[in-house]
C-alpha cells in the first residue's frame, strides 16, 4: 500500500480549496501536527561554555540594533479561527487552522494502521469510515493521518466522530448548510448538448483510440468501443439523459455519499510513452476538493480536477496544469496530451496551461475512472472518455470539438 504522508494530504487540501484556510493556517496546522506526534526527545550535552557564548552573542546584537535605531517589536498577526479539536489518551482529531471541518487530522495513535472513524450524523444515522473509503485513512510511520470527508444533507446538525487505531479520539463538530455542497442537476432531465453526435464520434474514430468509453451504458459495464477494457460500475451508479452529444448519455459520479461511484478496470492500461486523454465533463461544484477522471489504486499519479483547475498529479506534486478554472453546470472538452515528456492540456480545442518543459515520462497506470489511489471520487458527469497511445496534433483535437 502506498504511504500517505498526511502532511502531504493536508498541503493538497489547501491547495486545492484556497477559500478553506489562510496560508498561515496551513503553516499553523502543520506545525500543530508536528508537535502533537514529537516522541521522547533525546538529551544533548552541551560544554558550559557554549550556551554562555550564545547569550553573549545575542546580548551584543540586541545593544547594536538599538544603537543604530531599531526597535524589537512584538509581531501583530491577523486572528484566524480556534480549530476544533478534541483529545482522548494520546490520539487527538482535530480540524485545520482557519479551515473547516470538512478535513479531519488524527496524530498519536498507533502508527502504521488503519483507521475507522464511526459518524453519528446530524440526522442520527450512523456510519463508518476504513481504508474502503479513503485509502489516507492508514497513520504513518508516526501515528497521524488526514483525510477529507465531505459532509451532505445527512450531516446537518450537530455531528460526532470517534477514530480508533490504537487509541480512541473524539470530534464534535457542527455542520451548516454552507458547508454543504451546491445540489447537481438532475440525471434524467436532459441537457442542451454541445456537439453533434454522429459527427463528434466520427472525428474520435478516425483517430483510432486505444480505449474509449462512451459512458452512456444502462447495466453495470463501461464498455469499451473498441472492445478490450470494459470496465465495472462500483457504487451509487446513475445513468444519465445527460450528454455533450446530441444523442447518447453520460454516466453521473457521486463523490463519496450515499456512495461513491467509480468505474473499475479489471486490467489497467499503462501509459510508458506518448498519449492522449480527452472526455468530457458536466461539474455539479466548484472542484475545490480534488475530483478525479482518472487514476490507479496503489497510484499517487491521476488526472484530476482541484482547486478548480485540470492537472496532473503525480507523488512531486503537479506536473502540468490548466490556466483557466472549470465552469460548473455546461459541458466542457478536455484533452491532455504528451509528446517525449511535454504535457499539454486542452480546454474545447484550445491550449490551455503548462507542462510542456515538463520532461516527465514516467509510467501513467489507470484502473479507475472517476478515482484515484488517494481515494477521491469525481462529483460529476463523465461522458466520451477515450485515450491514445499518441500524442494527437491540436489540429486533431480541435477537429474534435468542433467536427
Amino acid at each position: 500500500m502506498t504511504e500517505h504522508e498526511p502532511d502531504d494530504a493536508i498541503r493538497a487540501w489547501f491547495r486545492e480549496g484556497p477559500s478553506r484556510g489562510p496560508e498561515r493556517g496551513l503553516e499553523e496546522t502543520l506545525a500543530r501536527v508536528g508537535a502533537a506526534r514529537q516522541g521522547a526527545g533525546r538529551e544533548i550535552r552541551l560544554p558550559l561554555w557554549l550556551p554562555a557564548a550564545a547569550i553573549l552573542a545575542l546580548l551584543l546584537a540586541a545593544v547594536l540594533a538599538f544603537g543604530a535605531g531599531f526597535r524589537i517589536v512584538r509581531p501583530i498577526s491577523d486572528a484566524l479561527p480556534a480549530p476544533t479539536t478534541a483529545t482522548s489518551g494520546p490520539c487527538r482529531l482535530e480540524t485545520p487552522v482557519g479551515g473547516t471541518h470538512g478535513f479531519i487530522i488524527g496524530s498519536g495513535f498507533a502508527p502504521d494502521t488503519d483507521v475507522t472513524i464511526d459518524i453519528t450524523r446530524g440526522d442520527g444515522s450512523q456510519i463508518s469510515l476504513d481504508t474502503a473509503y479513503s485509502a489516507a485513512l492508514h497513520t504513518d510511520r508516526r501515528g497521524a493521518f488526514g483525510v477529507e470527508v465531505r459532509p451532505y444533507d445527512a450531516d446537518k446538525g450537530t455531528e460526532t466522530l470517534v477514530a480508533r487505531a490504537g487509541c480512541v479520539a473524539t470530534l464534535v463538530v457542527q455542520v451548516t448548510a454552507a458547508d454543504l455542497p451546491p445540489p447537481c442537476p438532475d440525471p434524467a432531465v436532459a441537457a442542451a448538448p454541445a456537439v453533434d453526435g454522429p459527427a463528434y464520434r466520427a472525428a474520435v474514430a478516425t483517430d483510432r483510440p486505444l480505449a474509449w468509453w462512451h459512458m452512456d451504458d444502462t447495466g453495470s459495464i463501461a464498455a469499451d468501443a473498441i472492445g478490450n477494457h470494459q470496465a465495472t460500475y462500483v457504487g451509487g451508479i446513475e445513468h444519465a439523459v445527460r450528454s455533450a452529444l446530441s444523442d447518447g448519455g453520460s454516466t453521473f459520479f457521486h463523490h463519496q455519499f450515499p456512495d461513491p461511484t467509480v468505474a473499475q478496470l479489471a486490467d489497467p492500461i499503462v501509459l510508458d510513452g506518448d498519449f492522449t486523454i480527452e472526455f468530457w465533463t458536466l461539474m455539479c461544484h466548484y472542484t475545490d476538493d480534488g475530483d478525479p477522471i482518472v487514476g490507479a489504486l496503489g497510484s499517487d499519479i491521476s488526472l484530476k480536477l482541484g482547486g478548480s483547475l485540470l492537472h496532473v498529479e503525480t507523488p512531486a506534486g503537479q506536473v502540468a496544469s490548466v490556466d483557466h478554472p472549470v465552469a460548473t453546470l455546461v459541458w466542457e472538452h478536455w484533452a491532455l496530451t504528451r509528446a517525449d515528456g511535454a504535457l499539454q492540456l486542452y480546454r474545447h480545442g484550445q491550449p490551455d496551461g503548462w507542462g510542456q518543459d515538463a520532461d516527465w515520462h514516467n509510467p501513467f497506470p489507470i484502473g479507475i475512472i472517476g478515482g484515484d489511489g488517494f481515494g477521491d471520487n469525481l462529483l460529476g458527469y463523465l461522458d466520451e472518455l477515450a485515450i491514445y497511445d499518441r500524442a494527437l496534433p491540436a489540429a486533431r483535437i480541435a477537429a474534435h470539438v468542433s467536427p
